[in-house]
């Protein structure tokens, strides 16, 4: 198991997914607004995560700072962070 990354959250809208991998593992993507991407992404970094910045899919929403963590990967044992929900 690694640990969570702690991301800016100002509540805004997000409008950047960021996609976290491990070495072989899609494991969490994170939601921040445009001025965040770069502070979550060095955030991700630091905890030995590589980020990929990629585009919002249309039917989502959500607020600046959610994280979801997929059951398959392996963050999946990590406790969720406190955050917004999307939607």
């Amino acid at each position: 198991m690694r640990t969570l990354p702690t991301l800016p959250a100002c509540e805004e809208p997000a409008t950047v997914r960021i996609e976290l991998y491990s070495a072989d593992s899609l494991d969490a993507c994170a939601y921040t607004c445009i001025a965040h991407a770069v502070h979550a992404t060095a955030a991700i970094a630091r905890v030995g995560l590589d980020a990929h910045p990629v585009g919002m899919a249309p039917d989502l929403a959500g607020p600046c700072g959610h994280l979801h963590v997929y059951p398959t990967g392996t963050l999946a044992d990590a406790p969720p962070p406190p955050s917004g929900t999307l939607r």
